[in-house]
């Protein structure tokens, strides 16, 4: 077939096609409704031509959409003349806000526990919180710690009294507890030899504890290098009344304690009372101990702090000779082990001086012995605390502690009164070095 023939036919075909849409618009506007409801045709889309091959004519490709019906009601919004458009204002710049302050390097210290503790910058430190144990049995502290990571804990030399270790450190110590720092409300319970005795702190006194894991001698002083502890009194708001509390137990075991609490304006006071007794699950091995603790806070100023604290505990309990594990495999509860001679397997003895001071030795048992405690612990102490600023304290502090112990516990005994004073004034500063917090 020639060009020309080509050509002739594609001009053809678009004529017809150009004739069928002028017939099918007259038929859509022969068969279209009454006036009042006319069709809204839509444009018809058109394809650009694509470029023809040299000596062709180029034709457009005309593509027609059939008609979308269209409801009375929008008919009706398409005859109604429009609406004046409403020219919106511009809206004003928002206000300029001045950007906001860094964060101060001190973290916001939790309700009751000095700010000077709050987080000091690179120390390992675990809260445990109140909520833990409000509604479980706790005896001892070591119901109150014994989760934290790195706490392991032993009897002691009581029924309450815990040794705890931190990180291995006081693992070998036989009582008490060494090389940690105990504390309340920030003020010492350790003694002035180092050493801490958990027995005259009642668990159910407490808002929460600090666990401060690894050497902390710099916030602490030199008995803390294993870590410290900082228990602290529940505060007077969240107290805010009176409250009063029963733990009962097996082998005797009875705990009636009281708490009161109130806070007014720049005042705050709490006091917690407790009397504690029992059996306990070893022969000899009974206790009876009273404790009061009490810690008023009062604001002068929005910048100065003055702390009173007062803990006096009163303890008489009998001691039972230590076990061997052998000893204890075999008779766990000492029973028939009142008299040394000829008691059954598994009794522990001690040996003691016949005279009591040297010579020769006989074996007692802990009955014989009227091994015991009967101790008084009162300590009393205040502290000013002022801030030069979000990120500077400076605080001064002095504190009485005196004991009053009979201890014939072993070979060798501890009686006497011992008072002791203990006078510090800190600067405690938060900020950054080479870009990291430090405190």
């Amino acid at each position: 077939m020639s060009r020309e023939t080509t050509t002739a036919s594609r001009l053809a075909v678009t004529l017809a096609v150009s004739a069928f849409t002028a017939a099918t618009t007259a038929l859509a506007q022969t068969t279209s409704p009454p006036a009042s409801t006319p069709p809204v045709s839509p444009p018809a889309t058109v394809v650009a031509p694509q470029p023809a091959v040299a000596g062709s004519v180029a034709v457009p490709q005309v593509v027609v959409k059939p008609a979308e019906p269209k409801s009375e009601k929008a008919a009706a919004q398409v005859r109604r003349a429009p609406a004046p458009l409403a020219v919106q204002q511009p809206a004003s710049p928002p206000p300029t806000l001045p950007p906001a302050p860094a964060p101060a390097v001190a973290s916001t210290p939790s309700p009751g526990a000095p700010s000077v503790y709050a987080a000091p910058s690179g120390q390992t430190v675990t809260t445990v919180d109140r909520t833990r144990h409000e509604n479980t049995p706790v005896f001892s502290v070591g119901d109150l710690i014994q989760d934290v990571p790195g706490i392991s804990i032993k009897q002691g030399n009581g029924p309450r009294d815990m040794g705890l270790s931190i990180r291995g450190s006081n693992a070998r110590n036989g009582f008490g507890v060494r090389n940690i720092v105990v504390l309340e409300d920030g003020f010492p319970v350790t003694q002035p030899d180092g050493l801490s005795r958990t027995d005259l702190i009642d668990p159910r006194a407490y808002g929460g504890v600090d666990v401060f894991r690894g050497p902390s001698s710099v916030l602490f002083g030199n008995y803390a290098t294993g870590g410290a502890i900082n228990f602290r009194l529940r505060p007077g708001g969240e107290i805010n009344g009176w409250e009063q509390g029963v733990d009962v137990g097996s082998f005797g075991y009875l705990n009636n304690y009281t708490a009161l609490g109130a806070k007014a304006g720049a005042f705050e006071a709490s006091l917690f009372m407790s009397d504690v007794r029992g059996d306990g699950y070893i022969r000899h091995s009974a206790f009876n101990t009273q404790t009061v603790n009490f810690l008023m806070t009062v604001k002068p100023t929005s910048e100065d702090r003055i702390i009173f604290k007062v803990i006096d505990n009163k303890l008489e309990g009998d001691l039972s000779n230590r076990l061997t594990l052998s000893q204890f495999n075999l008779n766990p509860f000492q029973r028939g082990c009142v008299v040394a001679a000829g008691a059954p397997a598994g009794c522990a003895v001690v040996g003691l001086f016949n005279n009591g001071f040297n010579g020769a030795r006989i074996n007692r048992s802990a009955d014989e012995g009227g091994f015991n405690r009967d101790d008084r612990r009162t300590i009393a102490g205040v502290r000013w605390e002022h801030d030069f600023g979000p990120n500077t304290t400076w605080r001064n502090q002095f504190v009485f502690d005196n004991r009053d112990i009979t201890q014939p516990t072993g070979s060798t005994s501890a009686i006497g009164v011992f008072p002791s004073y203990n006078a510090s004034s800190d600067l405690t500063i938060r900020n950054t070095v080479f870009g990291l917090p430090a405190t």
